[in-house]
């Protein structure tokens, strides 16, 4: 398909983020994900608002820390899923940083969850964007997560040491110790 995709960067809540706020929050359960408002000021990350011509696409947030680049949160308009917009901005994403080592985390896919065929079919949905899944497990907001990376490995200390950047030693303390 012929996108042409605009990222709009959003650095504080603004009166006309109703359609990204309801995607944020209709995407990802309470448990895994942290307010708003809040997202949208942590430090490193970048919350973009996705178009398409003009129409809403999506959402993506990502982190930047040396040099790492983190796919914190990707979510796509129900209506708009399923037409290849997901795999263009991970495209994009990883286009517009050379030399990062690019990566993401996704549910545990785990027999054990009743979503367990969801899980499988995002970490496969990844794995056809050039991502890879790794052994690197982390607990996050009591969530099991795996890490997923499009390149050089990342650890699990680089990637806290990420995160503690991103939402400081207080929340860092409560969602990882």
């Amino acid at each position: 398909m012929n996108y042409e995709l605009a990222y709009r960067h959003i650095a504080v809540p603004e009166d006309d983020l109703g359609r990204s706020k309801a995607l944020f929050e209709g995407a990802f359960p309470p448990e895994e994900r942290p307010d708003f408002e809040t997202l949208i000021g942590f430090k490193n990350a970048s919350f973009y608002e996705v178009t398409d011509r003009g129409e809403f696409v999506g959402i993506v947030v990502t982190v930047d820390y040396l040099d790492l680049h983190y796919v914190f949160f990707l979510a796509i308009d129900p209506e708009k899923r399923r037409h290849g917009y997901g795999s263009q901005i991970l495209s994009d994403v990883k286009e517009l940083h050379p030399g990062k080592r690019v990566f993401l985390l996704v549910d545990e896919p785990s027999p054990e969850f009743a979503d367990y065929q969801v899980r499988l079919d995002r970490v496969a949905f990844y794995e056809g964007c050039g991502f890879r899944l790794t052994d690197i497990k982390i607990v996050e907001y009591e969530v099991d997560y795996r890490m997923m990376v499009a390149g050089e490995a990342v650890s699990k200390q680089e990637f806290l040491d990420l995160m503690r950047s991103v939402i400081g030693d207080e929340l860092f303390r409560r969602y990882y110790l």
